[in-house]
């Protein structure tokens, strides 16, 4: 209920009186002054309008989140970091993001089983790890996108060349030979990012799949393990394993718009507790 009443009364920034209150006024002066119908359609309307802005899970992490006052624990802050991240995910990558938080739980569940990590240390390495590679899959998509926009303009090369052809010109004007260099410049610097961005993005699936592969390892390793300490050697690789990648994402923070470095310490029931009810193996990580 609480969703439906804030989907009521949302309103936009700098927007006084919600648009909700201004639709509802417009069908019932409708319906008062042309014909009853309307009332009926505005009904219809309403009940769809609630019905997906309070089923909407940023609507309700936004919700939950000023209900609080600000006042959230660590748990609710980083639970909405994640939510947030998962949404702006494609349904695929947010699929193998939960697959490898299952396997995670997994191991930790492990750990648990054979007192092997009484510190709790290696399960938070190991949901460090999963915000590692939640934020690795984000700026996958970050990166995939300019790879895209590259693909669709393939006619740079071409515009390139005939900038060169016509800036061979001896006879060309003095103001029009100073606009395509600029132009030349610009296009140059283009085709510059999108092989640069090419580069990364295969950077970037190829941690996406050590970090995976190397989960796949431990978690093996981890079950055929009869001891505590054979299990921890396992973790403590898989957590080594992670420094590369990490360093990686704090260097392109500025290409990537704000995608912080990824090596925050999340707690571990962000990323695991809600992975353990999940059947890891419906996905292949």
């Amino acid at each position: 209920m609480k969703y439906l009443l804030a989907a009521f009364n949302a309103r936009p920034m700098g927007m006084p009186i919600p648009p909700n209150w201004l639709g509802l006024g417009a069908i019932g002066l409708l319906g008062f002054l042309a014909h009853p119908g309307f009332l009926l359609i505005g009904l219809g309307l309403e009940v769809a309008y609630l019905g997906l802005v309070a089923s909407n899970r940023w609507f309700q992490t936004m919700v939950d989140a000023a209900g609080s006052g600000g006042s959230e624990g660590p748990d609710e802050r980083w639970a909405a970091r994640r939510l947030k991240e998962l949404n702006n995910l494609t349904p695929a990558d947010r699929a193998i993001q939960q697959a490898i938080e299952a396997r995670c739980a997994e191991l930790v569940a492990h750990l648990t089983r054979l007192e092997a990590d009484p510190s709790g240390s290696q399960a938070a390495d190991l949901a460090q790890l999963c915000w590692l590679h939640l934020r690795l899959l984000s700026a996958r998509g970050a990166i995939a996108a300019v790879v895209a926009a590259a693909q669709e303009g393939t006619d740079l090369a071409k515009k390139r060349a005939e900038l060169d052809r016509r800036l061979a010109d001896p006879g060309l004007d003095a103001q029009v030979r100073s606009s395509l260099e600029g132009q030349l410049t610009v296009i140059a610097g283009r085709l510059a990012g999108h092989a640069e961005a090419r580069t990364r993005l295969e950077f970037v699936e190829a941690e996406l799949e050590r970090l995976r592969q190397q989960v796949e390892l431990a978690r093996e390793q981890g079950l055929l393990a009869t001891d505590a300490e054979a299990i921890s050697r396992s973790v403590n690789v898989l957590s080594a394993t992670m420094g590369e990648a990490g360093r990686w994402l704090r260097d392109q923070q500025e290409l990537l718009g704000g995608l912080d470095s990824g090596t925050d310490a999340p707690p571990v029931t962000t990323f695991l507790s809600r992975a353990q009810g999940q059947r890891a193996g419906r996905v292949n990580a």
